[in-house]
């Protein structure tokens, strides 16, 4: 048991492919003053101009659902909405909130939160705020970082990064408390205007790197380094892009099942947990529940209500493990099993939460089309550990890929 746990599990590599997925962009080129549209697959050989805009709107991006454009004026702080076939933007009033520049908008795949950047001048800081882009309200998170955060993205799973042109890096952003971590410098030297959104369905982190008098690339980063990688030239376009990726957050994902709520096999002490969650552990009686997050492309684990600042493994297996009703297993049952798949190790914050860092595939679990795996999270409980055996498990989810 303690080498499962002391096991350090090495993240890996998304896999990368020959051929780029082909979603849908538009975006506004604010160097020439026009809305315009284009795809991830080519980006250059596919742009194509529809209108002349000449607003000042630094901070676009798609609602969850790919359906409407949202952005926000750098100059007025007025938010409004995209019509994509005239490229005329539509003002719905003054934000809230945000008094300087605003340089970044991003939706959450959660279908309510945004979240805007702002790089305040006069202090020198760029700043977080999340709210609700329908009624224009922004309530301070808390500052991201010295200097310029030109824009601000998140992914299908709700991670947030954003791009310095001050420093030329990417960071990753606590959307809690606003911080920021550098990952890498981008390996360009980027100035004014820059756009950058995820593709929710790979999670690949494109954006538009303006590199000053007409210069450019279209580019990924990487999430690990923050290289930029370029895919194409842009310097042909004479244009410095805002960009956002029309593709809806994905259905939700994952089936739960084995519970330790009396519903299936008995808890090892009559630690049975609550409805839809494992058995109970020292710090919870209700037990720990496990959800799967994001999309079928890019895949994630949610945990919570297991013993905080302890370590727990997320894995995965092909099997339910005795029809699904699970088989008892220190404090708890095990669900997931047969050519199980160690995914990572992650510490339990101070609440008994966390995440799998990455997605399921970027840590060697996932499936192919039409396969189904299980997934399930063990934990260690070693100081008030109901029945004596110092770990628990969560209950499973079952994710058909």
């Amino acid at each position: 048991m303690n080498r499962f746990f002391l096991l350090s599990i090495a993240t890996l590599a998304l896999a990368a492919t020959s051929a780029r997925a082909q979603s849908t962009i538009y975006g506004l080129d604010v160097r020439t003053s026009f809305f315009f549209t284009s795809d991830t697959a080519s980006f250059v050989g596919n742009y194509t101009q529809i209108a002349t805009n000449q607003d000042p709107i630094y901070a676009i991006d798609f609602d969850a659902t790919a359906t409407t454009l949202w952005g926000i004026d750098y100059a007025t702080l007025n938010y409004g909405t995209f019509d994509l076939t005239t490229g005329v933007f539509t003002s719905l009033g003054l934000t809230s909130g945000p008094a300087a520049a605003v340089t970044g908008l991003t939706a959450s795949p959660d279908g309510s939160t945004w979240y805007v950047c702002e790089y305040d001048a006069a202090v020198g800081i760029s700043q977080l705020y999340a709210g609700d882009i329908t009624t224009g309200t922004f309530t301070l998170v808390g500052p991201i970082w010295t200097g310029i955060i030109i824009d601000i993205a998140c992914d299908s799973l709700g991670n947030l990064y954003g791009h310095s042109i001050s420093i030329d890096s990417l960071l990753s952003i606590d959307p809690a408390s606003g911080g920021g971590t550098l990952i890498g410098p981008t390996g360009h030297a980027a100035n004014f205007a820059q756009g950058m959104d995820f593709d929710w369905s790979d999670d690949t982190l494109y954006a538009t790197i303006y590199t000053g008098g007409g210069t450019g690339v279209f580019a990924t980063f990487d999430l690990a380094t923050g290289a930029g990688n370029v895919l194409e030239n842009t310097t042909s376009l004479n244009a410095e892009m805002e960009i956002a990726i029309k593709v809806e957050a994905g259905p939700a994902i994952g089936t739960t099942y084995c519970f330790g709520d009396g519903t299936g096999t008995t808890c090892p002490c009559g630690n049975t947990g609550a409805a839809g969650n494992g058995c109970g552990n020292g710090t919870f009686a209700g037990g720990a529940h496990l959800e799967a997050t994001g999309t079928v492309a890019a895949s994630g684990l949610a945990f919570t209500q297991g013993t905080p600042n302890q370590p727990m493994l997320f894995f995965q297996g092909v099997n339910a493990v005795n029809g699904g009703a699970g088989i008892v297993f220190g404090d708890g049952l095990r669900c997931a099993g047969g050519s199980v798949v160690r995914l990572n190790v992650e510490v339990m914050d101070s609440n008994g939460d966390t995440n799998l860092s990455g997605t399921i595939q970027g840590n060697g679990g996932g499936g192919a089309p039409g396969e189904t795996r299980y997934y399930q999270g063990w934990y260690r409980d070693p100081a008030l550990s109901p029945c004596g055996a110092t770990f628990n498990l969560s209950s499973g989810v079952q994710i058909d890929f």
